[in-house]
């Protein structure tokens, strides 16, 4: 509602086509699911972000670009029939990018990840129907009627000309001392931060007696934290009915300090009167719910040793190197395409960027721990960092897609004053689109609730610095390139001669 509220606010009619077209989307991507029979994961909600996200820029980008068309031409139907067509190979190699991730993803990977890219093969794929087909055609009949002149928007960012690239340099030292510290105090604290999903755990399903509440969740959460458990020691689902939960405690419960630390795996008792009695920490776990006035049932006390299993780690061995397989692969395609649709300098600037895009997203999740903001690197921001990649990537891919038409226009310039100018131009794009996704974002942080809390906090400062990467780390990169290409070029021309 906030992504849809923002369109139709700047640019009001036709804002109101993009967010039907948007809204079309979505049911095409539900039909599909339900036709394959698809749950829906966090990581296929991940998805279905990027996929909004990108839908939303598509719209953006040809409606910037009928923007300077028409200021051009002064007529609205041609203004619309080139910005659709100057726009076009910016979206389409920006979704191509992402399809081709997210195909050898799919391939490579038979766990919560496959979600995330079987949903976002499906958005991209309706969304580039939506944005570059459906709207074109309702536009095409619009400006038929000669009453429809013009097309009223808000206007961002008018006539910018920031010298972006002067700042590249602070960006990076900022960039490298955040990963630095971040990548420190993740070893150090890499016991806690990393969740279950990676380290596993320990598992209990347990019936409570009734109470005079339905949020059970939040009443054990607050005994368990009360008995010595931080928030990041222990998940709390609840199952059906509302009385019956799961308690996942990770395996940072045998850290010094916590609850579990040198705890025995069993204990003697010779007269009792349950069988969980022997396993001090099911022991641990009634004590501290007991402690709150939270009581187990008899039939529940009578079946918690059958109840209380190890977890391993769902990230295996197997699937994670299944992962790094796929990423990897994803990565090496992508810098095929992106060479063969633009230039090497171009490829390798997005591939860095998309690296610091993740490292510093990484290096924020124990800086957020060590002030009392609770996020674990799960399979949760797994599926984070994947949507953080693509999004990442499809900005990167619009300013570069930019800069290949500027060299083309603007040969009288120097290379870095085509950058600037490329930036400026696209800079309305820019804070549109990462400011749509990020109504979108805050929105589940505030109101999200605690499910899906990290995840979206994750998403937030990925976000935020994918945007920031764009301008000032990936193409200041490669303007670098460019010069180290400019000097092999003329080292062998002084070596022929």
């Amino acid at each position: 509602a906030l992504v849809i509220g923002g369109m139709i606010y700047y640019y009001r009619f036709a804002g109101l086509v993009a967010s039907a077209a948007v809204f079309f989307n979505l049911i095409i991507m539900w039909a599909t699911l339900q036709n394959l029979n698809a749950a829906l994961t966090l990581a296929g909600i991940a998805g279905i972000i990027l996929t909004v996200g990108m839908a939303v820029d598509a719209n953006v980008l040809v409606f910037e670009r009928t923007r300077e068309e028409f200021a051009i031409s002064g007529r609205i139907s041609s203004a619309i029939q080139n910005g659709y067509k100057k726009a076009f190979s910016a979206i389409f190699d920006a979704n191509i990018t992402t399809i081709i991730a997210a195909l050898i993803l799919l391939h490579f990977d038979s766990g919560p990840i496959k979600g995330f890219a079987v949903t976002l093969i499906i958005g991209i794929v309706s969304s580039m129907f939506t944005a570059l087909f459906m709207t074109k055609f309702f536009f095409n009949k619009w400006t038929q009627n000669p009453k429809n002149t013009k097309l009223n928007m808000l206007h961002l960012v008018k006539s910018a000309n920031f010298n972006f690239l002067k700042y590249g340099k602070y960006m990076f030292i900022g960039s490298v001392l955040i990963i630095l510290i971040g990548g420190f105090m993740l070893v150090q604290q890499r016991k806690s931060v990393f969740g279950m999903d990676f380290t596993g755990g320990f598992s209990l399903n347990v019936e409570v007696q009734k109470m005079n509440t339905n949020d059970y969740r939040s009443k054990i959460e607050a005994a368990l934290i009360k008995n010595g458990a931080g928030p990041q020691d222990f998940n709390i689902r609840e199952l059906n009915p509302s009385n019956n939960l799961r308690i996942l405690l990770g395996t940072s419960m045998d850290q010094k300090g916590k609850p579990f630390y040198q705890m025995p795996i069993d204990i003697k008792i010779v007269e009792k009167q349950y069988n969980y009695q022997t396993n001090p920490r099911i022991v641990w776990v009634i004590n501290a719910l007991e402690s709150q006035g939270i009581k187990a049932t008899q039939r529940s006390l009578e079946k918690l040793d059958q109840n209380w299993t190890l977890m391993s780690g769902q990230m295996s061995d197997s699937m994670r190197n299944n992962a790094v397989w796929g990423l990897s692969l994803a990565l090496i395609a992508l810098l095929i395409y992106i060479t063969f649709r633009f230039e090497f300098k171009f490829a390798m600037s997005a591939m860095l960027c998309i690296f610091h895009d993740v490292l510093i997203t990484i290096a924020f999740i124990p800086i957020l721990s060590l002030i009392g903001i609770p996020i674990q690197i799960d399979l949760n921001t797994v599926a984070a960092l994947m949507t953080i990649i693509g999004f990442s990537l499809n900005d990167t891919i619009v300013i570069f897609d930019r800069i290949r038409e500027d060299i083309q226009h603007m040969r009288k310039h120097t290379f870095p004053e085509i950058i600037n100018h490329s930036i400026n131009i696209t800079l309305s794009r820019t804070i549109i689109t990462s400011g749509t996704v990020m109504l979108a974002l805050l929105g589940l942080v505030f109101l999200g609730g605690s499910t899906i809390f990290g995840f979206s906090l994750v998403m937030t400062i990925g976000v935020i610095f994918g945007t920031l990467s764009s301008i000032f780390i990936a193409s200041p990169l490669m303007l670098l390139f460019h010069k180290m290409q400019l000097k092999k070029e003329l080292d062998l021309s002084k070596q022929e001669k």
